[in-house]
Order: structure tokens, then sequence, then C-alpha cells
């Protein structure tokens, strides 16, 4: 089994914010350089797979 190219996590635990990572990688804006977040997990996961299928810049 290899390792899964993408997942979701909860950034802020506060805040009830999440993200989408890639390679151990935060997904982020690429013209400020900024985490993208998302307010709920369904979101984040929607986050992904668009990261995923368009290649979104990243860190």
């Amino acid at each position: 089994m290899g390792r899964p190219a993408g997942w979701i996590d909860e950034y802020d635990v506060q805040r009830g914010t999440w993200t989408a990572l890639i390679d151990s990688s935060i997904v982020v804006d690429s013209a400020s350089g900024e985490p993208l977040l998302c307010p709920g997990p369904l979101e984040a996961l929607a986050l992904l797979r668009r990261a995923l299928g368009e290649s979104l810049t990243r860190w």
C-alpha cells in the first residue's frame, strides 16, 4: 500500500478551520502564500480535490 497523495486536517481547533495537505505541505494561495483555510472538513475535501485535479501551487 502506498502513501496517500493528500489529506485534510483541522488547521485551528479553536476556530474550527480545516485545510488540505499534499505531500505533507499545506495548500496555499499562489498569490499571497497564505494557507487556504476552510470552514469545515467537507470544504477542505473539495479544496483537496481541486488541488489534486488542477495542480494548484503549494508550499
